[in-house]
């Protein structure tokens, strides 16, 4: 008798909009509290549109970080980097010829919020605008730290698109019409991903999600109606537990390789981060056994150059997933395979 393929772990969520609206949802998580939202197609154009409204010139942005915050900042005059340190969290020394008036974007990592120094800083600093980049983050381990906040739903959950400020102060607004029949191209990929529970038919979807990933750009258009409606049917209390769980899991059986093996998840994680060697190749042997682990970041937006720790990272790290649709059993086989297949990376 054949064996029975097991299902894959990884890469995309299946569409998020099926069951009931929440009392508990995301979007209650992510909106009360703030007198203003605005809800744009990506992330990237949420933040290019904030950054234009504001007139900021001068904009510091971290070194380790996703190429897109560069083409979301292709308005500002002077772009500064600066290190987000070997195992990411910021030192406000890094920050020595800041002025009146600049802006800063910093990550929430993986969903953890900075550390205490940075928080304290940051407040030390009201004449800057202190962006904080929940892209990663469902439910960080501290109160805001910035504002405004922006989020990254399609990163998060199983929605097609979105990119969403909240802030205390008037936000700009997506100025193009909204057209219906976008909520049947954008979400094609989740919805036949919808009908593939165990993810073995990636030929189906994937391809379809690589190509909408390629057609995003930076513009004004307004978030999807059925990622809005996506975000108040997430429980989010449900999600952040299983998430917490299933990282735990993780960190008990891979310490060596973890990112922050000292760190518990007070916070909802993206993932669970792991500095291995052979990075590269790794990901192919995970592939092979049904686990796909994303790369945080192969390549980087800022130069090589005064920026070694993150490089480092760039080749080192990989992200095994953790969210809220798995189970302890998936976690155990995530940390068997990732110990048959890796070593845990030097330090750097």
């Amino acid at each position: 008798m054949a064996a029975v393929p097991i299902r894959t772990l990884g890469s995309l969520m299946p569409a998020a909009d099926r069951g009931e609206r929440q009392t508990d949802s995301l979007w209650s998580l992510w909106t009360d509290g703030w007198t203003c939202h605005a809800a744009f197609r990506t992330a990237r154009s949420a933040l290019a549109s904030l950054l234009a409204q504001r007139d900021i010139r001068r904009l510091w942005l971290p070194a380790y970080a996703c190429d897109v915050l560069a083409q979301a900042s292709v308005g500002v005059e002077e772009i500064i980097w600066y290190s987000a340190g070997a195992r990411l969290q910021v030192e406000p020394g890094s920050f020595a010829s800041l002025r009146p008036g600049d802006a800063v974007l910093a990550v929430d990592y993986f969903g953890r919020s900075p550390d205490a120094a940075f928080r304290q800083f940051a407040a030390s600093r009201p004449d800057v605008l202190w962006i904080e980049d929940r892209a990663q983050a469902m439910a960080p381990d501290a109160p805001a730290w910035g504002d405004p906040l922006l989020y990254s739903p399609r990163k998060l959950i199983g929605a097609a698109d979105g990119g969403l400020l909240v802030s205390a102060a008037p936000l700009p607004q997506p100025d193009a019409a909204y057209d219906p029949a976008d909520d049947a191209s954008l979400w094609a990929p989740e919805d036949v991903r919808s009908a593939d529970p165990d993810g073995r038919a990636a030929e189906a979807w994937f391809p379809l999600f690589q190509q909408r990933e390629a057609a995003f750009e930076v513009d004004r258009r307004p978030i999807s109606r059925r990622t809005l409606e996506a975000l108040s049917r997430v429980d989010a209390g449900t999600a952040i537990r299983r998430r917490r769980a299933n990282y735990s899991r993780l960190l008990a059986r891979l310490t060596d390789f973890a990112l922050w093996p000292d760190v518990r998840p007070d916070f909802a994680p993206l993932a669970f981060p792991v500095l291995i060697e052979d990075r590269d190749q790794v990901v192919g042997l995970m592939g092979a056994r049904g686990l796909f682990c994303a790369r945080h970041w192969s390549d980087l937006p800022c130069p090589k150059d005064g920026f070694p720790e993150a490089w480092a990272l760039s080749a080192r790290m990989l992200s095994i997933p953790c969210d809220q649709r798995y189970d302890e059993e998936d976690m155990e086989r995530a940390a068997e395979a990732l110990k048959a297949v890796a070593r845990p990376a030097r330090a750097f």
